[in-house]
């Protein structure tokens, strides 16, 4: 089992995320979506790395 690892600056949200409202075809609506949480998206990317590279010696495969 690999250890809890927190990370800094990295807020609990409670709430759900806001809206976005989007329309066309669906590459259309994922760019729009992609767009309008781009600041969260590249949070979470940057977190992923961190947490990658923090349990990287830790993982084991079974």
């Amino acid at each position: 089992m690999l250890p809890k690892i927190e990370i800094q600056n990295t807020p609990s949200h409670n709430a759900p995320p806001p809206m976005i409202e989007v329309a066309g075809a669906h590459r259309e609506m994922g760019r729009q979506i992609g767009e309008a949480r781009r600041e969260q998206i590249q949070h979470s990317i940057a977190n992923a790395h961190i947490l990658i590279d923090q349990s990287y010696d830790q993982g084991e495969l079974n």
